[in-house]
């Protein structure tokens, strides 16, 4: 909870309205004093999807998946949306910050797949537009294959999910008989959950995805 000076609130805090009317010597609360109640944890939150849409994913069925609990996600906690999608040489974003429910959905269902896997480049364009009231959902399997700076591909994107310091969650859509378990280690790298898909189902998902204090 916080409290901001509102002359007619709808929900009073009383503790601010009587520190502001000490803290200028009043002997009485008056109308100057008062302070509307607001819950800061639902005002201005931003969700920023950053998916992996490259080949590496190889089951088209699990990427329908992904994006079928990430929609339900959005119907079920409405708050300002942006979306970020990697393959190929780049990363894009693909939709700007908004309440629209409706663009997302589209920008979600008409994600284009295939190609290597820019992780790096993902994670350098998501902490740009990473902000002190915004969770980040990281949706890959992990394996970067595409330099962002000319460097390693695994260590660049490791150096930069350790910069990364907003509430987080990692959701791991690694497949196959050999497993690397990269998108574990990118999750403790930015100290965020860890969520693999095929131990989840959507419920699960939306149950789990919790912003930190």
């Amino acid at each position: 909870m916080r409290a901001t000076p509102e002359e007619n609130p709808e929900r009073l805090e009383p503790r601010a309205s009587l520190l502001h009317a000490a803290a200028r010597g009043a002997r009485r609360i008056e109308r100057q004093d008062l302070h509307a109640r607001i819950e800061a944890g639902r005002e201005g939150r931003r969700l920023l999807l950053v998916v992996d849409a490259s080949g590496s994913l190889a089951a088209q069925a699990r990427m329908a998946w992904a994006k079928g609990a990430l929609l339900r996600l959005l119907e079920e906690r409405p708050e300002e949306v942006g979306l970020i999608a990697f393959r190929g040489g780049e990363a894009r974003l693909l939709l700007s910050f908004t309440r629209d429910l409706e663009a997302a959905k589209r920008a979600l269902e008409h994600l284009p797949t295939g190609g290597r896997t820019p992780l790096a480049a993902a994670l350098a364009l998501a902490q740009a537009h990473l902000g002190p009231r915004t969770r980040l959902v990281l949706v890959t399997d992990g394996r970067a294959n595409v330099p962002h700076q000319g460097g390693d591909p695994w260590g660049e994107a490791l150096e930069l999910a350790r910069r990364i310091s907003s509430p987080a969650v990692v959701l791991d859509v690694e497949t196959g008989p050999q497993t690397l378990g990269r998108a574990r280690i990118l999750a403790q790298a930015m100290g965020a959950q860890y969520l693999r898909l095929d131990d989840l189902n959507d419920h699960a998902v939306l149950l789990r995805l919790e912003e930190r204090p």
